[in-house]
């Protein structure tokens, strides 16, 4: 076994390890009665099915019998990212709105919490669009410097 393959193997099983976890923390929230613990460990597992999704891209990453986008799936793609983005734009002003006139705290904290989550998909959906309106077949290494080095998914 090569170590490419181990570090394949070894990024599934974690993986498997977040799927497992979500199930259990979403088993938990469906059993609690106050609806703001129940959300957080919902967001939680939110996360937590995330973290499955960038192991598993990882492990891809490291395939090298991995797929990318088709020519013929642009065009698809680039429609339903502007789409995207107009409503991230339109999302994003009404929640600022509502944050910067709500006075609790702990609701305040919540929308905040939410523009955040909206910016960082405004970054993410926008870097997609460019570099599929270019006409381009999106390779590793745009994703990588769109979407990492850039730091649309780097949260401070």
């Amino acid at each position: 076994m090569s170590n490419r393959n181990g570090k394949i193997k070894l990024l599934e099983e974690k993986a498997n390890d977040e799927k497992r976890i979500s199930k259990e923390i979403s088993k938990l929230a469906n059993s609690i009665r106050s609806d703001a613990v129940r959300s957080i460990l919902q967001v939680i597992v939110l996360d937590t099915k995330r973290h499955e999704k960038f192991y598993k891209t990882a492990s891809s990453l490291l395939d090298p019998s991995r797929k990318m986008i088709k020519p013929s799936e642009l065009a698809k793609i680039q429609s339903s990212l502007e789409h995207h983005v107009q409503e991230e734009v339109k999302n994003l002003e009404e929640v600022k709105k509502i944050a910067n006139e709500e006075q609790n705290p702990k609701v305040k904290a919540i929308l905040e919490a939410i523009i955040e989550d909206e910016m960082r998909h405004h970054k993410i959906f926008q870097t997609l669009k460019e570099v599929i309106i270019r006409g381009e077949i999106i390779e590793e290494q745009d994703i990588w410097e769109g979407l990492w080095i850039k730091g649309a998914w780097i949260t401070e």
